[in-house]
């Protein structure tokens, strides 16, 4: 999906996208709490900032909607950029938070 949404085809360069806890857990043996947000990508060249949530399921039912409590579950990593205050996060969501709040303060539109 990444490869698609970001236009990179390079393996290595999609796996640190990933910021999502169980995915970098399995893979990398890193538990850092995701805040919410399972990918994050910035595209420099069009100075855009990507923020992803992806749900897995079993089985698919036309009748089941989002649950209204994912929304708030990426609170923490917002407040922590609008605030500039990255001390509670940790891992790539850390690197991200820091990433976007340095974009955010640059003269680019």
């Amino acid at each position: 999906m990444l490869e698609s949404l970001c236009n990179i085809k390079d393996t290595l360069d999609l796996l640190e996208l990933i910021t999502d806890m169980d995915f970098n857990s399995a893979v990398f043996d890193k538990r850092d709490e995701d805040c919410g947000v399972d990918a994050v990508y910035i595209d420099e060249d069009n100075n855009y900032i990507n923020l992803y949530n992806f749900k897995f399921r079993d089985k698919f039912n036309v009748d089941r909607e989002q649950s209204f409590n994912e929304s708030f579950l990426s609170t923490k990593f917002v407040n922590a950029i609008v605030t500039e205050n990255v001390n509670d996060l940790t891992g790539k969501i850390r690197k991200y938070s820091e990433e976007i709040i340095k974009n955010l303060n640059s003269t680019d539109v």
